[in-house]
């Protein structure tokens, strides 16, 4: 009896610690994919963020004026809500330590994206087994969209974090409902939306699917509700101090920043043109943009984006939207499909090898569709995973965006091209374990 008790201890211990060596290959790869696109950067300087008016240029600057003055601001000083908060206060907070050096930055970056991938491991294999986990985190440690993102100035990376951290944290709820771990999860959540404002709606959508009869949580509807609650008030107790200071500071109590409004104007006006810059190409576009700016031109106009600015965009996107319906919902069905499926222009960079990610990108998701196909419409964690790619999907649709902005999509549909990956190959493996 001690003897079998020991070999069962030994063989458990042995296939533990191979699963953690092999995870560990793992990150050892993505870390030197890293590097070495951290390298070729400093190298020559093709940083695509490091430019005046994108969204790097936002960041860094409202960093920048926390840091002299402690005002979160725009470029003359004036409060600003031109983007969530969290990113350029880890900026500030990162250049009090380590001074401004972008490379310190880029290197922190590294390190936010393998802890991403290590989640992404622990998350896939509690929705399947180690080594759905371990071919998830393979694909994810090859990703160039995950990897390129870790070494350009952008809140991606945190924002893969957090959203893995809290979807661990749910699929723990919908497998044991507790109290502490929903709380945890709001909480996640609501420095998920701190992040990007398209997941500020994301806490609600979740506690409504709870409530529903469809199986996501086990309990009685009382409880199911009770938990719902929990989730989006965590969430909302986490966002508070930035609508509280929105509203101190700029006379509005929102949770979210305020470019949505110019986005969903580009977005729909009826010309099949994508984005600010191709939409202002036209006359009649760039009339109407600067119009409702007051005159100011696109790049310094961007940091007056007021409550009557935004307002007055969406109002004009709505009235786009009811001129030209169709033309509207089949620009943007055209756009979601092309973003999701193509990898973002870096092929002048990379060429060949670009055209290999691309393939990659697309085998990819080939497999992640044979993997959601695998899911059971009730009662299932899976499911509720499922379903926050679909909403980040969907919460796009009006949006003028570019591929960067379906990462978390992405990433989780890796995990279930993971898993079907690891399906396919297992009868291999099982052959080669027998010798035949």
């Amino acid at each position: 009896m001690g003897s079998r008790l020991l070999a069962l201890v030994t063989r458990g211990w042995e296939r533990f610690a191979g699963w953690h060596a092999n995870l560990g290959a793992v990150l050892l790869l993505a870390n030197v994919i890293m590097l070495s696109l951290f390298v070729f950067i400093t190298a020559t300087g093709r940083d695509v963020y490091v430019d005046q008016g994108t969204d790097f240029e936002e960041y860094w600057g409202t960093a920048t004026r926390l840091l002299d003055n402690g005002v979160y601001g725009n470029a003359f000083e004036s409060p600003t809500r031109m983007r969530q908060p969290f990113y350029s206060y880890f900026l500030a907070g990162l250049r009090a330590i380590q001074g401004d050096s972008f490379n310190v930055l880029r290197l922190s970056q590294i390190v936010v994206v393998l802890a991403g991938i290590l989640v992404a491991y622990y998350l896939s294999r509690s929705l399947w087994d180690a080594r759905a986990g371990l071919a998830g985190a393979l694909l994810l440690a090859v990703h160039p969209m995950l990897l390129f993102n870790a070494v350009t100035v952008t809140n991606e990376p945190h924002f893969i974090l957090f959203l893995l951290l809290s979807l661990l944290c749910l699929v723990a709820v919908t497998r044991r409902p507790s109290v502490l771990l929903t709380l945890l999860a709001g909480a996640l959540l609501g420095a998920v939306a701190l992040t990007q404002p398209v997941a500020f709606p994301l806490p609600f959508v979740i506690g409504l699917l709870w409530m529903l009869p469809i199986g996501l949580l086990p309990l009685s509807w009382p409880r199911r509700a009770l938990h719902g609650v929990l989730l989006a008030g965590a969430a909302l107790l986490v966002m508070l101090p930035w609508a509280m200071r929105n509203y101190q500071d700029m006379g509005v109590f929102t949770f979210v920043s305020s470019e949505r409004g110019a986005s969903q104007w580009s977005a729909a006006q009826p010309g099949w043109r994508w984005g600010y810059a191709d939409q202002l190409v036209d006359p009649a576009n760039a009339a109407e943009f600067n119009g409702i700016r007051g005159g100011d031109s696109f790049l310094t106009g961007r940091y007056f984006l007021g409550q009557a600015a935004e307002a007055a965009f969406t109002q004009a996107a709505i009235r786009h939207v009811l001129a030209n319906p169709l033309v509207w919902a089949a620009k943007n069905a055209v756009k979601l499909v092309l973003d999701l499926l193509l990898l973002p222009g870096l092929g002048a960079w990379f060429g060949p090898l670009w055209l290999a990610a691309q393939a990659g990108h697309l085998a990819m998701l080939a497999l992640a569709g044979w993997g959601v196909s695998r899911i059971r419409l009730l009662g299932d964690e899976h499911l509720l995973v499922f379903l926050v790619a679909l909403y980040f999907m969907l919460a796009l649709f009006p949006l003028s965006i570019t591929p960067q902005s379906f990462a978390p999509t992405v990433v989780i549909l890796a995990l279930f091209a993971g898993y079907a990956l690891s399906r396919l190959l297992s009868p291999v493996r099982e052959r080669d374990s027998t010798g035949t």
